[in-house]
């Protein structure tokens, strides 16, 4: 065990702890006992502490340091080792991985001296998490191991299931997916085993990044789910939030406009539930998202958003993120002199928190940075520097797949070593042939004049006519695609007018037909009232003839109520319906309805069926007709018990403060209530709007 503790500590607390474990030795050389009050003071100082790590990390530094101080002077080894694990557990989340993992080691060894096996095992667990911060995967896998087999020896159900799935992420980092799987299942076993809720959706979470991190992506969309799914049932909207995280994230290459919706819907959900880094976590994502798409103005505003809340929260890495973007965003639009300052930044920030692994991003975009400036010579000594952070960090055992990536890598790398040497060769030609014709632009200086004159006057012409050419383009174009909206609007205001006419043609029938013969067995049954007693010996003839008319009452309401029903609904269920609906709205070029339907395969109630896709056809046609949207997702997804529609555009979006509720949302919201479900809107001026329906099926 003291093989895995061997690294030495940190300057950082080294004067605190000497202090302390010589008034601890003190103390037991004394030979008195702690008083039973002191030591359950030292507990409820760390229990305290551990309470206030996420809001209050300040307070509960404090906290754990008192309890060092408290715990060491009575000669409390337990008491004292949980201390420094708490000081550990804020340094960590802090990302101030070095000292956090000097703490941790401290507790190791007072646990192993006094044979605290449940408390080595959490410990082990610990260091194991620091150490894949720091990227060093072999000897975090090994504490993790040691967690495992103390579980075991503990029959520690929650503990065994918590090793096992930390060694299947190792793995899956280490690019081993059978092994990363394997532990990933025997976590999954023991959590339904125990009925883990909380764990269960961990590990499904788990699971979803592994497929997704193989590429296999159907079999993550459906963990993915699973882990949504969990987390709706149990309200957790941090939960919901960190699913459609990994979700956008699997999206970002094949659906960029997809995973912005899933970005956007997990950053209300952060904020409803004031995770700032979470919140901070998913701006990033936006924001890079948004840099591959070149909406650069956008990406700047969302990555200082981020960067604000990181700062709050104290957490390096986030800061040392947010800056490395903010400094590639900066060099793309030009301004070098920012760039250079937030990738120094960003530089200092990993190094100072022991994040090496995100070091040579940083040192790959102040290559590229150079490389803008002209200096050339640094380009290339910062490029050689990068291969050789890369090549350390990854070392020789690498799997196929981390080979092919670094492959890849090193291949971009070379490429721009040659680009780079090129620039530096045509720099020189180019002084070279400068010198060249420095005499022959002296002797030519008057002719040049009298040329330059002459091509000024032709080029301001030809401008002239070519900036008249493409405003006239521009002019066509606009009129072409306008023409090409309206008739795309008069295509869906002739498809809704129709189905008004159908409702006004059935509203006519029951009132003409129905309503006629109903009025006539008024009247018979009228002339009937006062002859009761003699109506089957004098009127069965009246009476036969009533029930006649009875009868083609109901076979005209049932012929009414089946022309209601639509045609692809009946024979198809609300999955045909659906399909056939975005194969008749999407238009090339012009409207793109992007769909994801999850269990749909069985049919569901009619009465479901009719009102969900009422309720779709109502959204649609907002979207198209209010929110001027270019793309369009719909999401329905059925799960135990329920069906979640999710309608999203990329309109205009609204102030849902400053509009009040039309006709369209009451609608929605009166069909929604008609069969036990609920209505959420979420909207923006400029981002859009989304719908979200919820409906019970049990």
């Amino acid at each position: 065990m003291h093989a895995l503790l061997r690294n030495g500590p940190l300057a950082k607390g080294l004067l605190l702890a000497v202090g302390l474990l010589i008034g601890a030795a003190a103390f037991a050389q004394a030979g008195s006992a702690p008083s039973r009050k002191d030591l359950e003071r030292v507990a409820e100082l760390n229990r305290r502490s551990f309470d206030l790590r996420k809001d209050h990390p300040d307070s509960s530094m404090a906290l754990a340091r008192e309890a060092i101080i408290l715990a060491g002077g009575i000669g409390d080894t337990v008491g004292l080792a949980l201390a420094y694990k708490r000081v550990g557990l804020v340094m960590s989340r802090r990302s101030d991985l070095d000292s956090a993992l000097w703490y941790y080691r401290k507790a190791m060894v007072l646990e192993e001296r006094v044979g605290h096996r449940k408390g080595m095992m959490a410990t082990a667990q610990n260091i194991g998490e620091v150490l894949k911060k720091k990227g060093d995967l072999d000897q975090a896998r090994d504490m993790y191991l040691v967690a495992l087999d103390l579980g075991k020896a503990l029959e520690d159900d929650e503990a065994q299931a918590l090793a096992h799935n930390a060694l299947g992420a190792t793995y899956q980092r280490m690019g081993d997916f059978d092994l990363a799987l394997d532990h990933l299942f025997k976590a999954l076993e023991i959590r339904k085993r125990t009925k883990d809720k909380v764990g269960l959706r961990a590990s499904y979470l788990n699971l979803g990044n592994l497929y997704f991190a193989f590429d296999r992506d159907a079999k993550a969309q459906e963990y993915y789910h699973y882990y949504i799914e969990a987390a709706r049932q149990e309200g957790s909207s941090a939960d919901m939030a960190t699913g459609l995280m990994s979700l956008g994230n699997m999206l970002e290459r094949k659906a960029p406009m997809q995973a912005l919706a899933y970005y956007d819907s997990a950053l209300v959900r952060y904020r409803q539930v004031q995770n700032k880094v979470g919140e901070a976590n998913t701006l990033l994502n936006m924001a890079g998202l948004r840099t591959t798409q070149r909406d650069h103005a956008t990406a700047m505003l969302e990555a200082e958003a981020a960067l604000d809340l990181h700062e709050k929260a104290g957490n390096s890495r986030g800061i040392g993120q947010a800056h490395l973007l903010l400094g590639k965003l900066e060099r793309l639009q030009g301004d070098l002199p920012a760039a250079e300052a937030h990738l120094q930044k960003a530089l200092h920030e990993f190094n100072d928190s022991g994040n090496k692994a995100e070091v040579p991003n940083v040192i790959d975009q102040l290559s590229l940075l150079r490389q803008a400036q002209g200096r050339l010579d640094e380009a290339l000594e910062l490029i050689k520097r990068y291969q050789e952070m890369k090549d350390s960090l990854f070392g020789e055992k690498q799997t196929e797949q981390l080979a092919v990536a670094e492959m890849r890598e090193k291949y971009d790398a070379e490429q721009r070593v040659a680009e780079i040497q090129e620039l530096k060769a045509a720099k020189a030609l180019e002084v070279e042939k400068q010198e060249r014709r420095t005499w022959e632009r002296n002797a030519l200086i008057g002719i040049l004049l009298l040329l330059v004159l002459a091509l000024s006057m032709l080029m301001r012409d030809l401008r002239q006519r070519k900036r008249l050419a493409r405003q006239e383009h521009a002019l066509y174009e606009q009129r072409i695609n306008g023409m090409m909206r309206q008739q795309e609007i008069r295509s869906l205001d002739a498809m809704m007018e129709g189905q008004e006419k159908e409702r006004k043609r059935i509203a006519q029938d029951l009132h003409d037909r129905l309503g006629s013969m109903l009025s006539a067995i008024k009247l018979q049954f009228s002339a009937l009232e006062g002859r009761i007693e003699a109506l089957q010996q004098d009127h069965r003839k009246q009476y036969a003839h009533v029930f006649s008319l009875l009868d083609e009452a109901v076979g005209e309401v049932r012929r009414i109520s089946h022309d209601m029903v639509s045609s692809s609904l009946a024979r198809f269920g609300l999955r045909g319906a659906l399909e056939d609906l975005r194969a008749a709205l999407e238009a090339p070029g012009k409207l793109k309805v992007e769909m994801s339907l999850f269990g749909l395969d069985e049919r569901l109630d009619q009465r479901v069926e009719i009102a969900t896709y009422r309720m779709v056809q109502e959204c649609v046609a907002n979207a198209l007709k209010h929110a001027k949207a270019g793309q369009i997702s719909i999401q329905a997804t059925r799960s135990a018990g329920t069906l979640n529609v999710i309608v999203e555009d990329d309109g205009v979006g609204f102030d849902t403060k400053d509009v009040s509720e039309g006709m369209g949302m009451g609608n929605l919201r009166q069909r929604a209530a008609a069969i036990g479900g609920t209505v959420q809107v979420d909207a923006r001026p400029g981002r859009g709007t989304s719908v979200t329906i919820d409906i019970p099926l049990a």
